[in-house]
């Protein structure tokens, strides 16, 4: 399949660019623009602008830009064609297939393994109305058929050849062997890695089915847990379960990062529709990324085993760098699911209000170890909460931890200070180089304002090159900015292609943010004069420079005519800026 211009088209006029940026940050409307932190690097001030009537979007502190095109395909790193259909299926733009070999944009790979997996999650749920026994393990876990309904929950009945039903739906051998879902057995024959297991679809932040998760629920040999393989389009550092559901509230509630399918789906049906999983215990810098762009608070509610409190202390560091605020919960000894089941929603409410600081947290679980009073036990406490007292980045927060831990052991805060100092950890971060809109010269204002104006639209381009010269603009920027408007037809984002250079497209994008389109022309007009009074003014000072020149020469023929040449021209000059 090759996707057609047309289609290319309008996805690209499609003006819904704030409503699909929105689906990954939080977008705050201020003025003309909506703002938001950049997903693309680390930053405390927002400076990621997006323009809904230019349909663009820059960062003035990291530079990025473009459209929603380019926007998706830097996010979700996929391709050109992936993120053309994934807009023309949010804005019910028909995708018309190109039938010329030599136009249009062909299909990825990854968009027949979404296809494979749709349709496999598809049998699964068809299998599970049909199994009572898989059927009766989700009940006694407490989901209602609503719930096994909203996570498209399955099972894979054994025994049955599912690389030959993917065959006969079209799917190729070597399609399948990318699709993480079977592996070779001894006869050299695809097998469902799947066999006779509960299913759990993973679904991606797009709500596309990218992957499985299989649970045993029957005595059986073999990993309780198993998942997809990864591929293409199944990446478990890039994905939290449960994402595509929860980050409709997360702009709004912090989040709540849990260890295990059941955890997340238990607390959708209790009413904590903001919990999400990671893709095992580890966190991924991804993985807070995704979550940081949408909520700057979550809540640990990991497994109260060996492997879960673990998981909550090494993903304090990551939380930190990204300056997310992190609380854990004392679930005691039980799951999330399990906790749910026996306590009911309110319980769990109130652990939600209980939540600790992490410092907090490891220094009450240090205490509840180590009698306080025992001079011995000091350095023991310590070693347990100084490595997240290490990465702690705000000075004010720090502060605070210092000052109640060094009452609490009764020791001098500036020698806890020292000690947290002596080896401390500071993360890498990017330093925002946040724009800073410092007063400019008229002559630079509109110089910046016709190039703007220019290149959304047709009409003021023809004004401006109808008098253009290439003396007109004085900046180097401005200057190779008129040569591509002298050569181009194209407007807004089709006009930012055409440029090579990712510095002066950065310029242009940047440009086009901060200036205010008039409707009337009437500042065109201004901005236009403006620029070429600046441009006499230049040539007839340069006219007096050679004159003053001409006059210390010895009066030959051809000085007297250079003479009378540079006089009339200062002339023409004079009345022309008088007009």
């Amino acid at each position: 399949m090759r996707i057609s211009q047309e289609t290319i088209s309008q996805v690209k006029a499609y003006k819904g660019i704030v409503e699909i940026i929105s689906s990954y940050i939080t977008l705050k409307k201020r003025g003309r623009h909506f703002i938001g932190l950049c997903p693309f690097h680390s930053e405390r001030t927002p400076s990621f602008t997006v323009s809904q009537d230019k349909n663009l979007f820059y960062c003035f502190g990291c530079q990025e830009s473009g459209d929603s095109i380019s926007f998706l395909m830097k996010m979700d790193h996929i391709g050109f064609a992936e993120a053309v259909q994934v807009i023309a299926k949010k804005a019910n733009i028909p995708i018309i297939e190109d039938q010329h070999h030599y136009q249009g944009i062909v299909e990825s790979e990854k968009e027949a393994l979404f296809k494979l997996q749709f349709e496999v999650r598809e049998y699964f749920k068809q299998a599970l109305q049909q199994s009572p026994l898989a059927l009766e393990y989700l009940y006694s876990r407490g989901l209602t058929q609503e719930t096994i309904a909203h996570f498209h929950l399955g099972f894979s009945p054994p025994r049955v050849d599912l690389s030959q039903q993917l065959k006969k739906m079209g799917f190729s051998i070597e399609i399948q062997k990318k699709s993480g879902l079977f592996y070779l057995d001894q006869m050299n024959q695809l097998s469902n890695r799947f066999s006779n297991r509960i299913i759990f679809p993973i679904l991606d932040h797009l709500g596309r089915t990218c992957g499985f998760g299989g649970r045993l629920f029957q005595t059986q040999s073999g990993a309780k847990y198993i998942n997809s393989e990864e591929n293409d389009i199944f990446n478990k550092r890039r994905i939290l379960y449960g994402f595509n559901l929860a980050k409709k509230v997360l702009s709004k509630t912090p989040a709540i990062l849990v260890e295990g399918y059941l955890d997340v789906i238990l607390l959708h049906q209790y009413g904590f529709s903001q919990a999400v999983a990671t893709m095992g215990t580890a966190v991924s810098s991804e993985q807070v990324q995704r979550l940081k762009n949408m909520t700057q608070t979550v809540y640990m509610a990991m497994d109260n085993d060996d492997a879960g409190q673990s998981a909550i202390e090494k993903s304090y560091d990551i939380f930190r760098r990204y300056q997310m605020m992190m609380y854990v919960l004392s679930l005691q000894k039980k799951d999330p699911a399990d906790f749910l089941k026996s306590f009911g929603k309110d319980a769990f409410a109130d652990l939600l209000q209980e939540a600790m600081p992490m410092v907090t947290f490891l220094l009450n679980r240090a205490l509840s170890k180590y009698e306080v009073s025992r001079l011995e036990n000091i350095e023991k406490i310590l070693s347990e909460v100084l490595p997240a007292l290490q990465v702690e980045t705000d000075v004010i927060l720090l502060d605070k931890y210092v000052s109640d831990i060094s009452k609490l052991l009764g020791i001098n805060s500036e020698l806890l200070m020292a000690k947290i100092k002596k080896s401390r950890y500071t993360p890498n971060s990017v330093i925002s180089t946040i724009y800073s809109n410092t007063k400019k010269s008229k002559l630079v204002l509109a110089e910046e304002f016709l190039i703007s104006e220019s290149v959304s639209n047709l009409e003021r381009r023809k004004q401006l090159l109808a008098t253009y010269t290439e003396n007109l603009f004085f900046s180097e920027n401005a200057k190779r900015l008129g040569t591509y408007l002298s050569n181009s037809l194209q407007t807004n984002q089709d006009f930012l292609l055409e440029i090579d250079d990712h510095a002066l497209k950065s310029y242009l994008s940047k440009l086009m943010l901060e200036t205010e389109s008039d409707a009337s022309g009437l500042a065109f007009v201004e901005c236009l004069k403006t620029l070429k009074s600046y441009q006499l003014d230049q040539r007839i000072d340069d006219i007096k420079k050679q004159l003053a020149k001409i006059e210390k020469q010895e009066k030959t023929r051809e000085v007297e005519e250079a003479l009378i040449s540079l006089m009339i021209e200062l002339q023409a000059l004079k009345e022309q800026k008088n007009i």
